[in-house]
């Protein structure tokens, strides 16, 4: 995965690390993401490696750490890639 920030339209941008594919991109953060910012249709926007693209929200949830491993709260967010932004 690599490192990324995720701005959705009217919220403050958002760290974590994504993993893309064709035209789907998973967004895992650690962030205090609450699910009620995550209703509803969302665009925005995500840059990795200094490459904008423009996105919509497509799911989100919140993921636990599993018991006996080393794993932190994470929420994973998916997100459909519109095209880079800007064009």
């Amino acid at each position: 995965m690599k490192p990324a920030t995720l701005t959705l339209t009217a919220q403050d941008p958002i760290r974590g690390h994504t993993e893309s594919g064709g035209d789907y991109a998973l967004f895992r953060t650690a962030a205090n993401v609450s699910l009620e910012q995550t209703e509803g249709p969302h665009e925005g926007e995500i840059e990795i490696d200094g490459r904008r693209e423009r996105v919509v929200l497509e799911g989100a949830h919140p993921t636990q750490s599993s018991p006996g491993m080393q794993t932190d709260d994470t929420f994973d967010i998916t997100l459909r890639r519109i095209s880079p932004a800007g064009s």
